[in-house]
C-alpha cells in the first residue's frame, strides 16, 4: 500500500492501517512481540511485520489466526479498527500526515491538515 504525502487514502487503505494498529495495540496488551506472534503463527517475522505496518494487508484467515494466536475474539480485533475509519469518515476522510509515515498513528484528518 502506498500514498504519496499529502494524498488522501482510500477506504480500504485507511481500513488496512487501523487494522494493523488494532494488531499492534493487541500484541501490546497481551504482550506479544512481534517475533513471538511470528512464531505463534509459524511465519516469518517479516510477514507479521509487513501486516503490522500495514504495507501487506491482511486477509480474514490472517485476521483469524491472529486474533487466535493472541488468545483474543477477532471481533475485538476488528470492532476498534471498523469504529476508527467510521469516525473519520464522518470527519471527512484520512490523509497521510505529510512528513510522516505510513502508519496509522501519524494520520491526520483531511480538516485539519494544510
Amino acid at each position: 500500500m502506498s500514498a504519496a504525502q499529502g494524498e488522501e487514502l482510500s477506504p480500504a487503505d485507511a481500513f488496512t492501517l487501523a487494522v494493523a494498529e488494532e494488531l499492534r495495540v493487541q500484541m501490546v496488551r497481551k504482550q506479544v512481540t512481534g517475533r513471538e506472534l511470528a512464531r505463534r503463527l509459524a511465519v516469518s517475522s517479516q510477514w507479521v511485520s509487513q501486516r503490522t505496518r500495514g504495507v501487506v494487508p491482511m486477509d480474514t484467515r490472517d485476521l483469524a489466526a491472529a486474533a487466535h494466536a493472541l488468545e483474543i475474539p477477532v471481533g475485538d480485533l476488528l470492532a476498534e479498527a471498523v469504529r476508527k475509519v467510521a469516525e473519520d469518515e464522518e470527519v471527512g476522510g484520512m490523509r497521510i500526515n505529510p512528513g510522516g509515515h505510513e502508519t496509522a498513528r501519524h494520520l491526520t484528518l483531511v480538516g485539519e491538515a494544510a
